[in-house]
């Protein structure tokens, strides 16, 4: 544990003493790169797939279509609802038989009054049991209102009800299509066009390039140096010796020191716009303490 704290410290001086490198500057001379996004995307319906539109190796875009599962029985739901909705709402804006019902209780009304009156001029021109025929026709074309109005609210609650079993159907047809979660490059294809699927089926996996996570470790004595948001440079050696910078942020420092040999985890996000970096290599990481994005 000694010649690794030694070998620690005589890295950090070196690094810390080397050329564009301040005493202001905490730097990690072994970092590893990882993913910090990635998806294995699922099939969201039952049943077989019918095409898959990528291979491993493609680089795709948020919201691009990646496969589709059989969907003819759910477009012929969703056709089925929408004319279910038409006829729903055809009813809910049919309002002739509450006209009708309304000009009958009018009509009623109206006999009802004229036999009233003709009865408070000439006594015995009509009969009781003709004005309590003519009340009763009243009563009854009150409650024809009544009952028109209320199979209106029904109609229209059944249009309701018809607007939400056509949008499900719709969501249903759209289930179907796998698309990509986020932007990135697929890397398994798990299932191929024919093969049968399950909702939760790991259909394939994309992994977000462009922008990764560079890990290491701290050591302690710099901790009064860091915080996060700090702004930091991922060194790379490419072929040739040739060597290459990318921006970043500090996201992340351990509340945990390693007692074994005082040192912190942390990590920094790293942007990756041409994609030369990939998970697993080894770069080294400055963080350059004064500054913060």
């Amino acid at each position: 544990m000694l010649a690794t704290n030694t070998a620690w410290a005589v890295t950090m001086c070196f690094l810390a003493g080397g050329p564009g490198v301040t005493n202001e500057q905490a730097v990690l001379a072994s970092v590893v790169i990882s993913v910090i996004e990635q998806a294995e995307v699922p099939a969201r319906e039952l049943g077989p797939i019918i095409s898959i539109q990528i291979e491993e190796g493609d680089t795709v875009e948020k919201g691009e279509l990646l496969a589709t599962i059989d969907d003819g029985d759910t477009k012929l739901a969703s056709k089925r609802a929408e004319l279910e909705l038409e006829a729903a709402r055809a009813e809910a804006d049919n309002t002739v038989r509450v006209k009708l019902a309304e000009k009958a209780l009018a009509l009623a009304r109206s006999e009802l009054a004229r036999g009233e009156r003709t009865r408070e001029l000439f006594e015995d021109a009509i009969t009781d049991e003709d004005i309590e025929r003519r009340r009763l026709k009243v009563d009854q074309a009150e409650l024809e209102v009544r009952q028109t109005e209320h199979e209106m609210r029904q109609a229209r609650i059944h249009a309701q009800l018809s607007d939400n079993a056509l949008q499900l159907a719709k969501r249903q047809v759209e289930r179907c299509r796998i698309v990509a979660p986020l932007a990135g490059v697929v890397v398994q294809v798990n299932r191929r066009a024919g093969e049968w699927v399950q909702p939760g089926d790991a259909v394939l996996r994309i992994v977000r390039l462009d922008r990764l996570r560079a890990e290491g470790f701290l050591n302690a004595s710099q901790l009064a140096q860091v915080k996060t948001g700090q702004a930091v440079s991922l060194r790379m050696v490419l072929g040739k010796g040739e060597e290459k910078t990318f921006p970043g942020v500090l996201k992340f420092i351990s509340p945990e020191i390693i007692a074994a040999d005082n040192r912190v985890r942390v990590w920094a996000e790293v942007q990756n716009k041409d994609l030369t970096l990939r998970p697993g290599m080894r770069a080294s990481l400055m963080i350059d303490a004064e500054s913060e994005e």
